[in-house]
């Protein structure tokens, strides 16, 4: 059998070294969960999207509420798009007013998540 020389053994070391470095380098960047800012080309100039954090722009005065709110008023809260505001509008339209923020949740297409996005733009008057 051949005997490691000291070479080998700092050579083994290096890349042991390395490996753990390089590995750990990826789970730090992988569980950081970074913010990120999307760049598009648009006519020549690029410009920053809206990220995941950053509220959207409503062109309605907030909080909307779910009793007198329009198709059009809805469907500029995130997460709502026109199948959902209809299904809101429908469902106020069977069941009479909301009594409250958590009851779109009854509402088709609406979930738990969905709610959490939108809890400080509704309300109940």
């Amino acid at each position: 059998m051949k005997k490691f020389l000291r070479f080998d053994c700092v050579l083994l070391i290096f890349l042991a070294v390395f490996c753990l470095s390089c590995a750990a380098f990826f789970f730090y960047q992988r569980s950081a969960g970074g913010h990120y800012t999307v760049m598009t080309q648009s006519g020549g100039a690029a410009r920053p999207q809206e990220s995941a954090s950053t509220p959207p722009e409503l062109s309605v005065a907030l909080p909307i509420d779910l009793n007198s709110a329009t198709k059009e008023e809805l469907m500029e809260l995130p997460g709502i798009g026109e199948t959902r505001a209809e299904a809101v509008l429908a469902y106020r339209e069977a069941n009479g007013a909301f009594t409250g923020v958590d009851e779109l949740t009854a509402v088709d297409g609406i979930g738990e998540k969905t709610l959490e996005k939108l809890r400080g733009y509704v309300t109940v008057k």
